[in-house]
C-alpha cells in the first residue's frame, strides 16, 4: 500500500481573476501532477499552509411510485409501493489552514492575495493536490467564500479560509 504523506498536499488556486476552466486534460498524467509548473499559468500552492481539505456531495433524490403486476384471467392486477432514488447536483468545498507568515514569497498564494481574493469577490480555480507522484488531484472553479486570521496568547498566528466550489469537481 502506498500512503500518501499529508505534509506533501496542498490548495493550489489562481490569484489572476480570471480562473482556467479545469478538464482532465488540463495537465499531463504522464507527469508529477502536483507540481505547480504542471498546471495552467496563475495557479500557486497556499504559502505556509498546514491542512488542505476537499469535500464532495451528490444531492440525492427520492421517487415513489407504484408497479402494477399482470393481470391474470383469475385475479384483478395489484399495486405494489415502489421507492427508488437518484443523485441530482454535485456541490464541493476545499478549505484550508496555515500559520500566518508575511513574508513575501514568491511563486505562492500569500495572505494578502487570499484576503484579496475574497474580497474581490471574483471566481477563481482551485486544486487539491499534492506532491506525492502516488496520489491523484481533483480541481474546479469556485469563490473565495471565507477568511480567517487569528491569533491567541503564547501561540502562532493562524489563518483559514473556505472556498465554495460551482459545478463539477473533476480528477485531474
Amino acid at each position: 500500500m502506498a500512503g500518501v504523506n499529508s505534509n506533501t498536499c496542498a490548495i493550489f488556486i489562481d490569484n489572476d481573476g480570471t480562473p482556467v476552466a479545469i478538464t482532465s486534460s488540463t495537465v499531463d498524467p504522464a507527469e508529477n501532477n502536483s507540481d505547480a509548473s504542471n498546471y495552467p499559468t496563475g495557479v500557486k500552492p497556499i504559502a505556509f499552509s498546514t491542512s488542505a481539505n476537499v469535500s464532495i456531495s451528490n444531492a440525492t433524490y427520492e421517487v415513489n411510485f407504484k408497479t402494477a403486476t399482470a393481470v391474470a384471467s383469475d385475479a384483478a392486477p395489484s399495486f405494489a409501493a415502489t421507492r427508488a432514488y437518484n443523485v441530482g447536483t454535485q456541490t464541493g468545498s476545499m478549505s484550508f489552514d496555515g500559520v500566518v507568515d508575511f513574508t513575501d514569497a514568491t511563486d505562492v498564494m500569500d495572505i494578502d492575495a487570499l484576503f484579496q481574493a475574497v474580497v474581490g469577490k471574483t471566481k477563481i480555480t482551485a486544486i487539491w493536490a499534492s506532491t506525492d507522484t502516488n496520489a491523484n488531484a481533483y480541481g474546479a472553479q469556485g469563490f473565495m467564500t471565507s477568511f480567517e486570521l487569528s491569533s491567541s496568547v503564547d501561540d502562532f498566528a493562524t489563518f483559514s479560509g473556505s472556498i465554495e466550489l460551482i459545478g463539477d469537481i473533476t480528477e485531474i
